[in-house]
């Protein structure tokens, strides 16, 4: 094996340590040398390095594995840690980038029974414009599409039938609750928690199984037509379960590898995968800009052919500070309520391509399901609401897209989702500026698809902000954080709670509004 420890063993412990979380960050450091470097051509074994490494740091740090694009993957049981040695790794001029191996968390908030039910695909206000879509195509088979999550529930009788044979990319038997690491089994063992399992105080208490890639997978193909349970955007097309979260998340590096595999790409000791998917549905994301390993997997699989989309997380904050949503090349989205504004909790900016349906207060999304706590117990439907519910929206209609045209290519795919997509209702705190293009319309898009070109939108010019749905800012109105509105013709955003404090006298640094631009 080469070794990428060699020249590690003069590193110190007096580098800035991470900032401390709740969340748990990480425990796992990936690393690539540069090609040219000496380390790259000498075969060694890496135990000798380790060695000297637990010496200098005092700590426990173990080679995990070599990953793909020629990375390896480092283990620092403590965490606090983790921050020195990668910055000292940061320093050898040896090494091409060190980086965490975050760990990613599914995007779901938790459930509401109360909800009515698929206003998300025929709603005029809020929906995917979805049953006129259905009349052009439902998918197909050969159309597949990868729920890279949780894993699946294979059983499920409203998705059983749309299955293919995935795989569990879970390195960790602990994490993957199976008794074992990595194997063919992509089922879903169940994601619940007791406090403080993940690290300190996290989780705060207590949580249930998610079930979250199960409910996924339903909203992208749940079996249509069939008389019973719910209807899947593409609901004919294949779905291929990828299981990369568990108990506590699940690691960057196995998420990527699972990535590459699902797209029909090597991954060293995994069988090749018989069925490439045409679009990856990643329903998770994590703390932190993208970093080198998500940004090559996606280039990687976009060269392939596959479409990648990801929920832009539902930390109401803006998307740059997420991974994967803020990664180049992905359709990152964003989630609308039922009234078609931007739901309370999902995050926004300027890197964000599109809305879709992902629920609010007043209703859910809803699809399959399992009533069990901690282990699978009877099939059901249920609610969910998040950025992880309205990814999927546009994973199935990418999936009704490459029925009508398997030609296409991940550009256009993004481009024809983007520009076709419905304005923003009047009074919504979308627009342009925050949640994208607009809400993504199935049958717009599959026109597009035809050849059937969109209405032209309005074209802001540099610096300005369409206004057209944004109101009018008012002393009365109690504004939410992620709220707008527009005083003398300039548009703002409420950062947090606020009531008759003006846009225009309280927009400086750290004020509750902030200034987006100039109305157009």
């Amino acid at each position: 094996m080469r070794t990428l420890l060699s020249a590690l063993a003069v590193m110190i412990a007096s580098s800035p340590a991470f900032a401390q979380s709740n969340e748990p960050v990480t425990d796992q450091i990936i690393v690539k040398y540069r090609s040219s470097s000496a380390a790259m051509l000498s075969e060694t074994t890496p135990q000798h390095s380790i060695n000297q490494l637990q010496q200098a740091f005092g700590a426990d740090i173990q080679y995990v594995r070599a990953s793909a694009n020629d990375t390896h993957i480092l283990k620092v049981t403590e965490q606090q840690k983790l921050g020195a040695v990668i910055e000292q790794l940061k320093q050898d001029p040896n090494i091409e980038y060190a980086e965490p191996d975050r760990i990613m968390w599914p995007t779901a908030i938790p459930n509401d029974p109360e909800y009515t039910r698929q206003w998300h695909y025929s709603s005029s206000v809020s929906g995917l414009n979805l049953p006129k879509a259905w009349d052009l195509t439902t998918g197909g088979a050969d159309v597949v599409v990868a729920v890279i999550d949780t894993g699946i529930l294979p059983d499920h009788p409203d998705l059983m039938n749309n299955l293919l044979p995935g795989y569990d990319f879970i390195k960790d038997a602990e994490k993957a609750r199976d008794g074992n690491g990595r194997d063919s089994d992509a089922t879903d063992e169940g994601d619940w928690l007791v406090a403080g399992q993940c690290g300190p105080n996290y989780p705060p208490r207590d949580r249930t199984s998610s079930w979250h890639g199960t409910h996924v997978a339903g909203t992208v193909a749940a079996e249509g037509n069939n008389g019973q349970g719910v209807t899947g955007v593409a609901w004919s097309a294949s779905v291929l379960p990828v299981r990369v979260l568990g108990a506590c998340g699940g690691y960057t590096s196995d998420i990527t590898d699972g990535m590459r595999w699902a797209a029909g790409l090597p991954v060293a000791g995994v069988p090749a995968n018989p069925y490439p998917a045409k679009v990856l549905n990643l329903s998770l994301g994590g703390k932190g800009a993208c970093g080198h390993t998500y940004q090559q997997a996606i280039n990687d699989v976009r060269a392939k052919g596959a479409s990648v989309v990801v929920a832009a997380g539902n930390s109401n904050q803006d998307v740059s500070g997420f991974t994967p949503g803020s990664c180049q090349g992905v359709i990152s989205v964003a989630s609308n309520n039922k009234e078609g504004s931007r739901a309370f909790y999902s995050n926004f900016g300027r890197l964000i391509d599109v809305a879709a349906p992902g629920g609010g207060r007043s209703g859910g999304i809803l699809s399959t399901y399992n009533t069990g706590q901690r282990q699978a117990a009877q099939h059901s439907y249920d609610y969910s609401m998040g950025t992880s519910m309205a990814a999927p929206h546009v994973a199935g209609i990418a999936a009704l897209m490459y029925s009508l045209d398997a030609s296409l290519t991940p550009d256009q795919v993004e481009q024809y989702i983007t520009e076709t997509s419905r304005a923003f209702p009047a009074g919504s705190s979308c627009n342009t500026a925050n949640c994208g293009t607009g809400i993504a319309d199935t049958f717009a898009a599959l026109q597009r698809v035809k050849g059937i070109e969109p209405t032209p939108k309005p074209n802001p010019g540099p610096g300005t902000v369409d206004c057209s749905n944004i109101p009018q800012w008012a002393a009365s109105h109690i504004y939410l954080a992620g709220e707008q509105a527009q005083q003398n013709g300039i548009a703002y955003q409420a950062n947090w709670w606020t009531q008759s404090q003006s846009p225009a006298d309280f927009s400086a640094a750290w004020s509750v509004w902030n200034k987006l631009g100039q109305c157009k």
